[in-house]
Protein backbone atom coordinates (compact mmCIF):
# COMPACT_ATOMS: atom_id res chain seq x y z
CA UNK A 1 0.00 0.00 0.00
CA UNK A 2 1.37 3.18 -0.86
CA UNK A 3 -1.21 5.92 0.60
CA UNK A 4 -0.25 6.62 4.41
CA UNK A 5 -3.31 7.73 5.80
CA UNK A 6 -4.42 8.93 9.53
CA UNK A 7 -7.11 6.11 10.68
CA UNK A 8 -8.71 7.90 13.04
CA UNK A 9 -11.58 10.16 12.69
CA UNK A 10 -10.33 13.42 11.56
CA UNK A 11 -11.38 15.73 14.30
CA UNK A 12 -9.31 13.38 16.46
CA UNK A 13 -6.17 13.39 14.29
CA UNK A 14 -4.38 17.01 16.78
CA UNK A 15 -3.48 20.05 14.90
CA UNK A 16 0.23 20.34 14.29
CA UNK A 17 1.77 24.00 14.71
CA UNK A 18 4.13 23.97 11.69
CA UNK A 19 5.37 27.95 11.88
CA UNK A 20 7.27 29.43 14.49
CA UNK A 21 4.49 32.40 14.63
CA UNK A 22 2.24 30.02 15.78
CA UNK A 23 -0.31 31.02 13.32
CA UNK A 24 -0.76 27.78 10.86
CA UNK A 25 -1.69 24.29 12.57
CA UNK A 26 -1.83 21.20 10.03
CA UNK A 27 -3.47 18.34 9.91
CA UNK A 28 -1.80 16.03 7.49
CA UNK A 29 -4.69 13.44 5.91
CA UNK A 30 -2.48 11.35 3.33
CA UNK A 31 0.94 10.92 2.01
CA UNK A 32 1.29 8.72 -1.63
CA UNK A 33 4.74 8.33 -2.28
CA UNK A 34 4.71 6.77 -5.65
CA UNK A 35 1.67 9.18 -7.00
CA UNK A 36 3.40 12.20 -5.01
CA UNK A 37 -0.03 13.15 -4.03
CA UNK A 38 -0.31 14.55 -0.48
CA UNK A 39 -3.58 15.58 1.59
CA UNK A 40 -4.21 17.92 4.53
CA UNK A 41 -5.85 20.44 6.53
CA UNK A 42 -5.04 23.82 7.08
CA UNK A 43 -5.69 26.52 10.18
CA UNK A 44 -4.20 29.78 9.72
CA UNK A 45 -4.99 32.64 12.17
CA UNK A 46 -6.31 35.84 10.41
CA UNK A 47 -3.48 38.42 9.55
CA UNK A 48 -1.06 35.80 8.19
CA UNK A 49 0.39 36.37 4.87
CA UNK A 50 2.18 33.75 2.98
CA UNK A 51 5.03 36.09 1.28
CA UNK A 52 5.73 34.75 -2.24
CA UNK A 53 5.74 31.45 -3.21
CA UNK A 54 5.70 29.07 -5.85
CA UNK A 55 3.38 26.06 -6.05
CA UNK A 56 5.88 24.05 -8.33
CA UNK A 57 3.11 21.20 -8.46
CA UNK A 58 -0.79 21.18 -9.37
CA UNK A 59 -2.57 22.20 -6.28
CA UNK A 60 -6.16 21.97 -5.54
CA UNK A 61 -7.92 24.03 -2.48
CA UNK A 62 -11.37 24.29 -0.77
CA UNK A 63 -11.86 26.98 2.17
CA UNK A 64 -14.23 24.97 4.34
CA UNK A 65 -14.23 28.43 6.69
CA UNK A 66 -12.63 32.02 6.71
CA UNK A 67 -11.09 34.21 3.82
CA UNK A 68 -8.08 34.13 1.44
CA UNK A 69 -7.04 37.21 -0.22
CA UNK A 70 -4.52 36.47 -3.22
CA UNK A 71 -2.49 39.41 -3.34
CA UNK A 72 -1.86 38.01 -7.60
CA UNK A 73 -5.18 37.90 -8.67
CA UNK A 74 -6.69 40.35 -6.27
CA UNK A 75 -9.53 37.93 -5.40
CA UNK A 76 -11.12 36.64 -2.65
CA UNK A 77 -11.57 33.22 -1.84
CA UNK A 78 -13.95 32.78 1.28
CA UNK A 79 -16.39 29.59 2.83
CA UNK A 80 -17.57 26.91 -0.11
CA UNK A 81 -14.69 28.45 -2.64
CA UNK A 82 -12.78 25.74 -4.44
CA UNK A 83 -9.24 27.21 -6.39
CA UNK A 84 -6.72 25.33 -8.68
CA UNK A 85 -3.40 26.23 -8.57
CA UNK A 86 -1.41 25.22 -11.67
CA UNK A 87 2.02 23.99 -11.37
CA UNK A 88 4.64 26.72 -11.34
CA UNK A 89 1.83 28.82 -10.24
CA UNK A 90 3.76 32.01 -8.21
CA UNK A 91 0.90 33.77 -5.58
CA UNK A 92 1.20 35.66 -2.17
CA UNK A 93 -1.74 35.09 -0.01
CA UNK A 94 -3.06 36.90 2.96
CA UNK A 95 -5.67 35.13 5.46
CA UNK A 96 -8.27 38.19 6.17
CA UNK A 97 -10.36 35.82 8.50
CA UNK A 98 -9.38 32.70 11.05
CA UNK A 99 -9.12 30.36 8.15
CA UNK A 100 -9.38 26.14 7.92
CA UNK A 101 -8.61 24.98 4.16
CA UNK A 102 -8.51 21.49 2.48
CA UNK A 103 -5.25 21.42 0.59
CA UNK A 104 -4.10 18.29 -1.82
CA UNK A 105 -0.53 18.95 -3.87
CA UNK A 106 0.01 16.54 -6.89
CA UNK A 107 3.41 17.03 -7.39
CA UNK A 108 5.89 14.63 -10.17
CA UNK A 109 8.81 15.21 -7.61
CA UNK A 110 9.16 15.24 -3.99
CA UNK A 111 9.25 19.07 -3.77
CA UNK A 112 5.56 20.76 -3.29
CA UNK A 113 5.87 24.83 -2.43
CA UNK A 114 8.89 26.81 -3.01
CA UNK A 115 8.88 30.04 -1.07
CA UNK A 116 10.91 32.71 -2.00
CA UNK A 117 12.29 36.14 -1.60
CA UNK A 118 11.19 39.28 -3.42
CA UNK A 119 13.61 38.57 -6.16
CA UNK A 120 12.22 35.03 -6.60
CA UNK A 121 15.35 33.46 -5.41
CA UNK A 122 14.25 30.17 -3.27
CA UNK A 123 14.29 30.41 0.51
CA UNK A 124 13.00 27.51 1.43
CA UNK A 125 10.84 24.68 -0.14
CA UNK A 126 7.83 22.30 1.06
CA UNK A 127 8.72 19.01 0.48
CA UNK A 128 7.66 15.05 0.60
CA UNK A 129 10.05 15.14 3.81
CA UNK A 130 8.34 17.57 5.38
CA UNK A 131 4.94 15.91 5.00
CA UNK A 132 6.60 12.81 6.36
CA UNK A 133 7.94 14.14 9.49
CA UNK A 134 4.57 16.38 10.36
CA UNK A 135 2.83 12.64 9.98
CA UNK A 136 5.56 10.82 12.08
CA UNK A 137 4.70 13.49 14.79
CA UNK A 138 0.84 13.31 14.69
CA UNK A 139 1.54 9.93 15.22
CA UNK A 140 3.46 10.66 18.08
CA UNK A 141 0.60 12.16 19.86
CA UNK A 142 -1.16 9.44 20.30
CA UNK A 143 -1.92 8.36 16.58
CA UNK A 144 -1.99 4.83 15.67
CA UNK A 145 0.47 3.49 12.33
CA UNK A 146 -0.75 3.69 9.27
CA UNK A 147 -3.03 0.31 8.45
CA UNK A 148 -1.13 -2.59 7.07
CA UNK A 149 -1.01 -3.20 3.68
CA UNK A 150 -4.45 -4.54 1.94
CA UNK A 151 -6.49 -2.60 4.70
Amino acid sequence: MNTQINNLKTSRISWLTIDEEKKIKAKVLSINRSTKIVELLLKIRAGYRSGPHRHTCETRIYVISGEVFNHSLKESFKQGDYCFQAANDTHDEEFLKDSIIYVNYNSEDNIFVEFLDNDSNVLDTLTMKKFEDMMAAQSSQGLPNPPPPGV
